[in-house]
């Protein structure tokens, strides 16, 4: 149907399975980014938002592989980890930073490219303290 338009864009060479995992992954972000916006008081009525923005930090995140940064994540409970690390792998659904700990040691963690854009893990450039991803959410967008 004409709807699901909005759910997922074909790429060329994509095989009916990841059509389907294309649609439940945009459904994915679009629940987890309303969910979001709700906490932040943000009304929800009719709202579209743009899940290319995925898309965005995946190509981003591919250009900074090898650079060191600082990660800010909201582990929930009030639990907020700042640790610095090295982009090591950004891959289709999750980017990877090697992550420094204590007495020299190292720790790989795992992220998802929606917990950017929802605002649990943070980004930031180790020299200048400055975030890389930072969104304006749109209050409405009416159908």
């Amino acid at each position: 149907p004409e709807t699901w338009s909005f759910w997922y864009q074909r790429h060329p060479g994509a095989s009916c399975a990841d059509d389907v995992w294309g649609v439940v992954y945009s459904f994915a972000v679009f629940c987890l980014m309303g969910a979001a916006l709700r906490r932040k008081g943000v009304r929800m009525e009719n709202e579209v938002i743009a899940v290319n923005r995925v898309d965005e930090i995946r190509d981003r995140l591919k250009e900074l592989e090898g650079e060191r940064m600082k990660v800010k994540a909201n582990m929930g409970r009030s639990r907020i980890v700042e640790r610095t690390g090295t982009l090591v792998q950004a891959h289709p659904s999750l980017f990877v930073v090697e992550v420094d700990e204590r007495r020299g040691r190292k720790a790989r963690q795992s992220y998802q490219y929606v917990d950017i854009l929802t605002e649990t893990v943070a980004l930031f450039d180790i020299e200048t303290g400055k975030p890389l991803f930072e969104f304006e959410h749109e209050e409405s967008v009416q159908l």
